[in-house]
């Protein structure tokens, strides 16, 4: 019997012939992180053989290019995680901030002319990156930040054979998330059913679609969100304990379908893309007749890029009004608009003299409330 050792997706079979390696009682396996099983002789044996260089060489190949069961990356200052892993056969992933679940274990479910390329999933190679700038911004403050920890995770859909990547960046502040998925001209219909599970003990602040996106917030215990109540972003949420706040949103909503959530009344809520949505009053009032044509899935030819899924985080408010993660995530602005960017001559900034919330209080002092 041979020993095998493996290392991300790669197999040394044969190891006791090729490399002089006794055999050992059964199949030994290496994974990232150094977890082994069977001969350890033989594993010692066959490092030996492969010498001191070319085992450094070997395990910083293993540790930086190549995806094992699961996945993790920390924002630059460590205090906000993403982990992505396997549930059974589907993927998953969680965020916690300052080792507190923000987002706990949920489903990260995307689908592709009704099937869903997440359940039955290969990881592969990840590609990490490190982003850290500034640039000019309107708004309380002059300058923005875009500082990130990022990676790109190669997957492959077991029984379609299709190929699709996972990117992912950790701000201080915020986790995003988003998928490609190449294509030549056919058209193709994407679909979404991730979940965010938010932690028991949370209070949530949301509304519904009636109003499109302009309506009263209600203030909830996060189980007394029902089952199939909708939810439009952003969905802001005080942690239990005082382990801060977040906010669920999204970023770069490019040629695809607009998110909204839908609870499950189990503290889930799911990402479900504009063609389930129902229909908001001041759109069923003008557009009447476009109802249904709005309730089709909308296909897309070409390479497939989902907008961002985001999810800001802080130790209060404060830090989420004062986040640049949207901006940072968005293309910057098309040179032939906008020539000199934030700076081009026809923008004249200045103060709104309406306000924006659309019924409810009206003076200063009841609306700060």
């Amino acid at each position: 019997m041979h020993n095998s050792f493996r290392i991300g997706t790669m197999n040394l079979i044969g190891a006791s012939h090729r490399y002089g390696v006794p055999p050992s009682g059964g199949p030994g396996r290496l994974k990232l992180g150094l977890q082994t099983h069977g001969s350890w002789r033989a594993l010692f044996r066959f490092f030996a053989w492969i010498g001191t260089t070319n085992l450094f060489l070997f395990l910083n190949w293993a540790n930086c290019g190549r995806a094992a069961d699961s996945f993790q990356i920390r924002s630059p200052n460590g205090s906000v995680e993403f982990r992505l892993f396997q549930r059974e056969t589907h993927l998953s992933y969680a965020i916690t901030f300052k080792n507190k679940p923000v987002i706990e274990a949920s489903p990260l479910s995307v689908m592709l002319d009704g099937v869903d390329l997440t359940d039955g999933v290969a990881l592969g190679g990840v590609k990490r990156s490190v982003q850290r700038q500034t640039y000019p911004w309107r708004g309380i403050h002059s300058q923005a930040t875009n500082h990130y920890n990022g990676a790109a995770i190669s997957l492959t859909h077991s029984k379609s054979k299709t190929r699709f990547t996972l990117e992912v960046r950790a701000f201080d502040d915020a986790v995003a998330f988003r998928h490609n998925i190449p294509g030549e001209a056919k058209t193709r219909v994407p679909d979404e059913a991730t979940k965010f599970v938010v932690p028991p003990g949370s209070t949530v602040w949301h509304h519904d679609l009636e109003g499109h996106y302009e309506a009263v917030h209600a203030q909830s215990d996060v189980t007394q969100v029902r089952d199939g109540e909708w939810l439009a972003p952003p969905m802001t949420f005080k942690l239990p304990d005082g382990a801060g706040y977040a906010s669920i949103t999204e970023a770069a909503l490019v040629n695809y379908s607009g998110m909204a959530l839908q609870a499950d009344g189990r503290r889930g809520f799911n990402v479900v893309l504009g063609h389930k949505h129902p229909a908001s009053y001041p759109f069923r009032l003008r557009y009447s007749n476009d109802v249904e044509r709005v309730s089709a899935p909308a296909g897309i030819s070409g390479t497939i890029t989902s907008p961002w899924r985001v999810v800001m985080i802080g130790a209060d408010l404060n830090t989420l009004v004062n986040s640049d993660v949207v901006h940072n995530l968005c293309p910057p602005p098309d040179r032939k608009l906008f020539p000199r960017g934030i700076q081009t001559g026809w923008i004249k900034p200045g103060r709104a003299v309406w306000k924006y919330l659309d019924g409810g209080a009206n003076t200063f002092d009841e609306m700060k409330d």
